[in-house]
């Protein structure tokens, strides 16, 4: 049997990169790294916030994400990944909600995968019909 995979969010990884939330600090801890990743989308989403960042934090944001990524598995969107967008989005847009693309590219991903997406936007990710969602800020 295959351990449960959990794929934390964009704003999850910000919260623990700036140590947010001391909730998530101590949840995080009692969950297996190895079943802990991030997306390819959420790892582009923290890239561009870097290089949106004043210049003068730039190096040391870089370094942040730099650390926080050897800790986390970065996995690639995969092509069944588009599938699973193009329903949810179908959907959504049939229901009239709405939800941000790279969100959308990551509750995605997570679905494909079977993955509990962890994240503090349970609004909108508890949108997505076949998706699990955990807020460990709570």
């Amino acid at each position: 049997m295959t351990a449960q995979l959990f794929m934390l969010d964009t704003d999850t990884c910000i919260f623990l990169m700036r140590g947010e939330s001391q909730v998530l600090a101590t949840k995080v801890q009692t969950v297996p790294l190895q079943q802990q990743v991030m997306s390819a989308v959420t790892f582009a989403e923290l890239t561009y916030g870097v290089h949106a960042s004043a210049s003068a934090k730039r190096k040391q944001n870089q370094a942040v994400l730099d650390s926080f990524a050897l800790h986390l598995a970065v996995l690639d969107w995969p092509q069944d990944a588009a599938l699973h967008y193009a329903e949810i989005r179908a959907d959504l847009k049939k229901r009239g909600a709405q939800m941000g693309a790279a969100d959308l590219m990551i509750a995605a991903h997570a679905r494909v995968l079977g993955a509990i997406v962890v994240t503090n936007n349970v609004k909108d990710f508890g949108r997505v019909k076949g998706l699990q969602v955990e807020n460990w800020c709570k």
